[in-house]
């Protein structure tokens, strides 16, 4: 709730057309193609209760990329390095830093 009171205040004081311009390139963002020419490792982070970009997105999208690595966080919505910075946290460390 209060990622959403942020950013609704955000939006609240941002320009209309620039929040257009922001949709429209949301919108318009398609990368799918492009994703099995990734040479690097990747990973896609998903949120279980992300309904704006639904974990199966992010599954797919890891799939799609050679090197791709997938991880959901259970509890997490659309900006899980804020609500659940810590597991966020500890997804990111692992993927970066292996175990050996």
């Amino acid at each position: 709730m209060r990622t959403y009171q942020i950013w609704h205040g955000i939006a609240a004081t941002t320009d209309g057309r620039s929040l257009a311009h922001v949709a429209r390139g949301i919108g318009g963002f398609d990368v799918r193609d492009r994703l099995a020419t990734l040479p690097m490792p990747a990973l896609f982070i998903a949120g279980y209760l992300d309904r704006m970009s639904v974990p199966e997105e992010s599954q797919r999208m890891a799939s799609a990329a050679p090197r791709g690595h997938y991880a959901c966080i259970g509890g997490a919505a659309h900006i899980s390095n804020v609500d659940s910075a810590e597991a966020f946290t500890d997804r990111l460390m692992a993927f970066l830093v292996p175990e050996a």
